[in-house]
């Protein structure tokens, strides 16, 4: 990973996110700061009770989108809504724990004029049909459930149906929405290590996912919905030479990464 977009993970408006490359000193290390504005519906580390609960998230996210409109036309001043404002043009980068909360997600985009963005669960596929229909972007995570216990048969009473299809299912997820035209990418945000990494990649592949899909959607593809593709997502003349090499094919059980260059430097 040469790159990456990465936002606070704290509350309901988590502001803009970024773009960073991964070879610089901190202070260097930032391409550009407005790619997209970071919301979800958890209140985060936030001490006040409220929002409680999912109606309450909707209910603040749009009375904000409304002082901010009010904010932008009175002589009134007030920060945190400037700082909203200046995100207005910006796609939302949202962030979901399941297809319900999407759909949540998609309205308020709706009601705010935005695009938006979504980071999903892997679960998209329960409800294809509408996610054609309302044709999204999916920022998908590469983690996937694990197989329940149940060497003990009393295990078994505890075994839910849906769970275990899920669990069955769910790396098929990014192969069924490609195949029905909707665009994703790929985050390693959920793994814990780089063979974590790896592993995955080859479970997309096992699950019927072509090598230049899963490719794209970790180089081409984020760099053109984030702007960023005249410099980025390519290995060509004129692009940042962002690249690793690696001992054999990358989908090899055995592989090794060699080395990796950013901007052109090891």
């Amino acid at each position: 990973v040469t790159s990456v977009v990465s936002q606070q993970f704290n509350g309901l408006s988590r502001g803009s996110a970024v773009w960073i490359d991964l070879c610089k000193n901190d202070h260097e290390a930032i391409v550009m700061d407005q790619l997209a504005h970071a919301m979800s519906f958890k209140k985060g580390k936030s001490s006040q009770n409220y929002p409680s609960s999912l109606m309450g998230a909707i209910a603040l996210i749009k009375q904000t989108h409304h002082d901010a409109e009010w904010i932008e036309h009175s002589e009134g001043k007030d920060l945190s809504l400037q700082s909203w404002n200046e995100m207005k043009e910006l796609p939302l980068l949202f962030e979901v724990s399941d297809k319900w909360e999407a759909f949540n997600a998609m309205d308020l985009a709706d009601y705010m004029g935005r695009e938006i963005i979504l980071k999903g669960n892997n679960d998209e596929y329960q409800r294809m049909d509408e996610f054609v229909r309302r044709n999204p972007r999916f920022i998908l995570p590469l983690t996937f459930p694990k197989a329940m216990q149940i060497d003990d048969p009393i295990d078994l009473n505890y075994a839910n149906y849906a769970d275990m299809k899920h669990w069955e299912l769910a790396p098929y997820n990014a192969f069924m929405l490609e195949s029905k035209g909707i665009s994703f990418v790929f985050t390693l945000h959920g793994l814990k290590n780089t063979k974590e990494f790896i592993n995955a990649l080859k479970k997309l592949k096992d699950s019927g996912l072509d090598e230049k899909s899963i490719l794209q959607a970790m180089s081409a593809t984020p760099a053109k919905w984030m702007g960023m593709e005249d410099g980025y997502g390519d290995l060509k003349e004129g692009m940042k030479a962002n690249f690793f090499i690696t001992e054999n094919d990358i989908f090899n059980k055995r592989t090794k990464i060699k080395q990796t260059f950013i901007e052109g430097l090891p």
